[in-house]
């Protein structure tokens, strides 16, 4: 009797999804799986919290810094009144008398410790600044027009020069203070204290030294 030959055909490949799905042998493929996410980190231990600093002024906060109280309004001046003038339109400006003599200038002014001026010191006579020398003048009698550039004195230029010269004082210095400390050897009263065991080269305890004998006479023949 004939045998039938079945043909089996070609092997499949390896890893052909067409024989692999049907074939009970073949190994399961792990399924994909999904990133895992990662392990909770351990906690800490909670970090202390920045605390603001307290504002000055508050209550309970930090004392309030000394600020120096701003100026009162009676201290200030604002600005130069129309019949005010100033030191500097003053000073140097030339004195003429009536008759339009020059007397001197102005080198200084004299002034109460409640701010009134007393008087105008001029130089007067001397050439080109010698033999000048200084004069006052009662203030209110200067005739003072355009802002101080024109000043008019009712006295002569030569009675200006016979004037007697006008005498200064001296600044007041400020009193020293009555704690003041005393030099040190003054304040001790001692005198410096002389080193031990050192006697003075005069002292009349120590003996004299004693001189040698002379040699007896002949004693070298």
């Amino acid at each position: 009797a004939d045998v039938e030959v079945v043909d089996e055909g070609e092997e499949p490949a390896a890893g052909d999804p067409a024989t692999t799905a049907d074939d009970p042998m073949a190994p399961d493929e792990p399924a994909a799986t999904e990133e895992s996410a990662p392990a909770d980190q351990p906690m800490t231990p909670d970090e202390p919290m920045a605390t603001e600093e307290p504002v000055a002024g508050d209550e309970g906060g930090m004392a309030a810094e000394d600020e120096a109280p701003a100026p009162t309004p009676d201290v200030l001046v604002m600005e130069q009144g129309a019949d005010e003038l100033r030191g500097d339109w003053i000073m140097g400006t030339t004195v003429v008398s009536p008759d339009d003599e020059t007397i001197g200038q102005i080198q200084d002014v004299i002034i109460t410790p409640d701010g009134q001026i007393t008087s105008a010191i001029l130089s007067v006579g001397g050439f080109l600044g010698l033999g000048a020398k200084n004069i006052a003048v009662d203030w209110n009698e200067l005739e003072i027009a355009q802002d101080g550039q024109e000043i008019t004195l009712n006295i002569t230029r030569e009675e200006a020069e016979q004037a007697p010269e006008y005498a200064f004082r001296d600044q007041a210095q400020p009193a020293e203070p009555a704690d003041a400390e005393a030099p040190a050897e003054d304040a001790l009263g001692t005198e410096p204290a002389e080193e031990p065991g050192m006697a003075p080269m005069d002292d009349p305890a120590m003996p004299p030294a004693e001189e040698p004998d002379a040699p007896a006479e002949g004693a070298n023949q």
